[in-house]
């Protein structure tokens, strides 16, 4: 519904509107078709669905809007409607390609964190991603095509130019030009105070305990907590790789059993430890069955949450099962601590050891393809820097608000969270391949006018002045998509929604319509500045 009043105001007219609109309507019914298909023979994660609706829904309106907007402005130059329909999409169109692979390549690259659920997320949110660009360079053209001379049908209001407006952004472009370094450094500033928080960011994996209360799976936990002890609604699960139990060692086996379990009750925080219990045993039709693994449930003391929980499975992992199953017949490294504060802890550890790599993965790849597109090593530079920025300022204030609870009652947060480990890294995969696509848009335009004239001062604010209306009205329908899914009571897509709005506002308003721009204009003789070794070795790529 907000997409349709945004894409009213841009366009002023029912007939653009329904183009992105009808568009995205498409693709993600396609999307969510052959996701679910695929759900028979693969797994997708539960999240994956709910990231690819919102990022595919999201992705395919601002991806139709670029090439209807670019197509409303070729006819209002007076072209055919084939011949702006071809411009199109060989101008807008090709940056939207562009841009849909930086947000594949970033989604596609979280097979570097090396955890399965996560690479199995991206995979399913490019996908959905692929099937917007497809409809936007497809279905789109098709429908403009068809629908000719009629694009500025039903008219909501009169209005004398499109999305590419120039009068707010001339006047915006025209201040960053003569208070270029205010800006930007008021802009730095800012991002820098809102990352700060980030140095509190603490992983957890949400429980039942933090949704709505009015939902039975919410009166259930708190049902049991109140009854068997919090540490009931997050048991640890101790899994035993046995070894060939034969009658000579049988006894020695239960010895051990009876070690560990003495040992592991008698540990700090622990309630109660089950007997073990094994998958296999000798009966009178088959004397000869024996086990092979066992389990035994661990009910700590304390919540899964609780900072004691987590110390309690290190303690478990590195000291109490060590020394009770020393000299016995089970050896140490046969049993694993599992349960749900154990896969934070696993988790956490993999993102934080494999997330380096993923990041300057990812960096690497935008900078060589911005290098690529843009001939500029400063453009590169300086983009996939404030890339970092933006990204950065949007987990501090995630941080503020779910951890420190600020304005927590204004999204319908029930309590304070921890962080859930995987929501920083697919909110950098999504943001970092948003980012490129605004960057482009607005280094494309920039570009073109300096290569028209050979000033880089005029250019930056020529080309931000026409093209600033069109990003902001991009930017405000990802948003729009994104925090509808704020109210959902599920903690987790709260999250995601939530940072992904912050991350888009923050994005565009402080990095690309702020910083960026009065960075160029700082030093504009360094803006397209690229050693000519470089230029003979590095392909070219035409972005428009």
């Amino acid at each position: 519904g907000v997409a349709v009043i945004i894409l009213l105001f841009a366009f002023g007219s029912a007939v653009s509107m329904s183009v992105p609109i009808g568009t995205a309507v498409v693709s993600v019914t396609i999307s969510t078709f052959l996701t679910t298909v695929l759900e028979a023979s693969f797994t997708v994660g539960s999240i994956g669905p709910v990231l690819g609706d919102m990022l595919g829904l999201a992705v395919c309106i601002d991806y139709s809007l670029f090439i209807v907007s670019k197509y409303r402005s070729l006819r209002d130059e007076g072209q055919e409607t084939l011949d702006a329909v071809g411009h199109a999409l060989g101008t807008a169109g090709t940056a939207v390609l562009f841009a849909a692979i930086a947000v594949c390549l970033a989604l596609c690259g979280l097979i570097l964190v090396g955890i399965p659920y996560i690479t199995q997320v991206g995979f399913v949110a490019a996908g959905y991603v692929v099937m917007s660009m497809l409809a936007a360079l497809t279905l789109v053209p098709a429908l403009l095509g068809a629908i000719g001379n009629h694009i500025n049908g039903g008219r909501i209001f009169h209005r004398d130019h499109g999305p590419d407006f120039v009068g707010i952004g001339a006047r915006w472009a025209g201040f960053i030009d003569r208070r270029r370094g205010l800006v930007g450094g008021v802009a730095l500033v800012i991002l820098v105070v809102l990352i700060l928080p980030v140095r509190s960011m603490t992983f957890g994996l949400p429980d039942d305990g933090d949704i709505d209360p009015a939902l039975t799976q919410q009166q259930s936990f708190q049902l049991i907590d109140e009854n068997f002890g919090p540490g009931q609604n997050g048991s640890l699960l101790l899994a035993i790789d046995l070894p060939t139990i034969t009658d000579q060692n049988m006894v020695q086996v239960l010895d051990a059993f009876e070690k560990l379990q003495t040992a592991v009750a008698g540990a700090q925080d622990v309630a109660r430890v089950s007997l073990p219990i094994p998958n296999n045993f000798p009966t009178s039709s088959d004397p000869s069955a024996m086990p092979t693994a066992a389990i035994m449930q661990v009910v700590p003391t304390v919540a899964p949450n609780d900072p004691a929980a987590t110390t309690l499975v290190e303690n478990l992992r590195n000291t109490v099962i060590p020394q009770a199953l020393e000299g016995t017949a089970i050896p140490a490294s046969n049993v694993y601590v599992g349960g749900q504060t154990a896969i934070n802890i696993d988790m956490t550890d993999k993102l934080i050891e494999e997330l380096p790599i993923y990041i300057l993965a990812v960096v690497a790849t935008a900078f060589l393809l911005l290098l690529m597109a843009f001939r500029s090593v400063y453009v590169a530079g300086t983009a996939a820097v404030m890339n970092l920025l933006s990204i950065g300022a949007a987990y501090g204030v995630l941080v503020a608000v779910f951890q420190w609870g600020w304005a927590k009652d204004a999204i319908g947060l029930v309590t304070t969270l921890p962080i859930v480990p995987f929501v920083p890294v697919m909110m950098f995969a999504v943001l970092f391949g948003l980012s490129m696509d605004y960057e482009v848009f607005l280094i494309s335009r920039i570009r073109e006018h300096y290569l028209a004239s050979g000033d880089a001062r005029e250019a930056v604010r020529t080309g931000l002045s026409t093209v600033a209306r069109v990003i902001i009205v991009a930017a405000a329908i990802m948003m729009s998509v994104f925090a509808s899914f704020v109210p959902n009571p599920d903690p987790e897509v709260k999250m995601i929604g939530f940072g992904l709005t912050i991350a888009v506002l923050i994005d565009v308003t402080l990095v690309r319509m702020a910083l960026v721009p009065a960075s160029l204009q700082l030093l504009p003789k360094a803006n397209w500045w690229f050693p000519r070794w470089l230029d003979k070795i590095l392909p070219k790529i035409s972005v428009e």
